[in-house]
C-alpha cells in the first residue's frame, strides 16, 4: 500500500494529472483492487481522454474479469489511438480467442506482427497462436 499513499499523495499535493490516475489505476490492478483501479482509470480519461494506454489498462481488467466483449470494446478504443502498436493488436486476438471466434484471433495475432514486425511478444504470441492451431 506504501506505493499507493505515494500516489495518492502525489495527487495531493502536485494536483491530479492522467499519468497520476494512470499510475495509481496500475497499483490498483497490481494488488487485484478492480474497482479502485477503474475508478482511477476513469478519472484518467477525464483528465486526458487521448490516452490510449489507458483504454488498454481498462481492457485488461475487463479481460480478468472474464468479461472478453467489453474487452474488446476498450482494445479497440486502445487499437485507434495507437494503431502502430502491436499490443493492442494481441489483446483483440486473445479476447477473440476465448470467444471461441477463432477467424478474428487469427487475424488480430497475425496483425500485431504485421504492424510491429520485430516485437518479440507479438511474433511469440502468433507463433503459440499456431501451434495451438496447427495453423
Amino acid at each position: 500500500m506504501s506505493d499507493i499513499n505515494q500516489v495518492l499523495r502525489k495527487i495531493q499535493h502536485s494536483g491530479p494529472t492522467a499519468m497520476l490516475y494512470q499510475e495509481l489505476g496500475k497499483l490498483y490492478v497490481g494488488k487485484k483492487y478492480f474497482d479502485l483501479a477503474l475508478e482511477a482509470f476513469n478519472r484518467s480519461l477525464e483528465l486526458d481522454a487521448e490516452d490510449p494506454w489507458t483504454y488498454l489498462y481498462i481492457g485488461n481488467i475487463f479481460f480478468s474479469k472474464k468479461d472478453f466483449d467489453g474487452a474488446i470494446t476498450w482494445f479497440e478504443k486502445s487499437r485507434d489511438g495507437m494503431p502502430d502498436v502491436s499490443v493492442p493488436y494481441w489483446c483483440l486476438a486473445e479476447s477473440y480467442e476465448k470467444l471461441e471466434k477463432y477467424d478474428n484471433a487469427d487475424f488480430f495475432f497475425r496483425k500485431s506482427v504485421q504492424v510491429e514486425p520485430d516485437n518479440d511478444t507479438a511474433r511469440k504470441k502468433l507463433g503459440n497462436w499456431q501451434q495451438r492451431n496447427l495453423v
